[in-house]
């Protein structure tokens, strides 16, 4: 009986220890393949450089993703500074008006944030629209090279 148990054990110590061995050698094969194909990026983007105009700073709706401190709903219009080149657009469905500056994920930054950054309707500032050319990421989004965003996350909560 104990010489039953005794192979029965070392059936399952073996059995294990290859499965151990496997798993590692194809797991250790999957991340350098992953590193030679870097799959999902990176991306690729084409700029057009212009500037936005915002067009509203107000109390940021409550069914929207908001910043738990005090958020406001930042409105703007972006104008490409060759106005050519919208005909160009690889996304024209891609709206430059009307569009929420946000922070982080996405969310409606906090006043004091806006505050600090001087931001105000009506005021220019530079901006640029950035569209995919290769790559899984963001279709469009537009970036504000003038604007310090590094606080806004921690003014935020």
């Amino acid at each position: 009986m104990k010489t039953r148990i005794l192979t029965i054990s070392l059936f399952l110590i073996i059995l294990v220890g290859s499965f151990l061995i496997i798993t590692s050698s194809c797991r250790e094969r999957a991340k350098s393949e992953n590193q030679e194909q870097n799959i999902g990026g990176p991306c690729s983007f084409s700029d057009i450089p212009g500037y936005a105009i915002i067009q509203a700073i107000e109390e940021a709706p409550a069914d929207q993703y908001n910043c738990p401190n005090d958020p406001v709903e930042v409105r703007y219009n972006f104008f490409p500074d060759d106005s050519n080149s919208v005909k160009n657009y690889r996304f024209p469905d891609w709206s430059d008006e009307n569009r929420r500056l946000t922070i982080g994920a996405g969310m409606n930054p906090p006043r004091e944030w806006v505050e600090r950054e001087s931001l105000l309707v009506e005021q220019r500032y530079q901006c640029i629209r950035h569209e995919i050319q290769e790559g899984t990421c963001t279709p469009v989004y537009f970036e504000f090279p003038e604007i310090d965003f590094s606080k806004a996350g921690e003014l935020c909560y």
